[in-house]
C-alpha cells in the first residue's frame, strides 16, 4: 500500500495541496500532548494519542475548523466512529470557504483518509479502496 501511494504522490507532486495532504497522510503518528481538545472528546471513545493526533491536524493550513468542528458537532463526528462503515460517513467540515477540496476530489479524498487514519485505523484498507 506504502507503495502505491508514493507512486500516487509523485504522480501529483505539481499539485502541492495534495503533496501536502500525501506527507500529512504518510506521516507516523507522534505523540503530540493535547492542549486545546479535551481528552473526553467524542464521549471518550477514542485514546489521548488519537486526541493528540487530532489536535496536531487542526495545526495545519488544511484542517483549519476541525476541532471547533468535531466539538461542535460531536454526535456527527460520534455516528461516524461507531458506524462499521465508518468511511463512508467522514464528516466533512473543510468543504467551506473555498477549501481546496471544494473542487479537488483528490484532496478531499486525502482529508478523509487522514482522519480515517486517526479514528478508524481498522478501516483504513476499506478507505483506500
Amino acid at each position: 500500500m506504502l507503495f502505491t501511494l508514493r507512486l500516487a504522490q509523485i504522480k501529483l507532486s505539481e499539485d502541492n495541496t495534495c503533496d501536502q495532504l500525501f506527507e500529512i497522510f504518510l506521516k507516523p503518528s507522534s505523540v503530540f500532548e493535547p492542549q486545546i481538545l479535551p481528552l473526553k472528546l467524542l464521549d471518550g471513545r477514542i485514546t489521548k494519542s488519537q486526541v493528540g493526533a487530532l489536535e496536531e491536524l487542526t495545526h495545519t493550513p488544511h484542517f483549519k475548523g476541525l476541532s471547533e468542528h468535531i466539538q461542535d458537532c460531536e454526535k456527527e463526528w460520534i455516528d461516524m466512529y461507531d458506524n462499521a462503515l465508518a468511511e463512508s460517513i467522514v464528516p466533512e467540515p473543510w468543504m467551506q470557504d473555498g477549501d481546496s477540496a471544494m473542487t479537488n476530489q483528490v484532496a478531499r479524498n486525502l482529508k478523509k483518509l487522514i482522519v480515517i487514519k486517526i479514528l478508524r485505523p481498522d478501516r483504513l484498507m476499506s478507505a483506500v479502496n
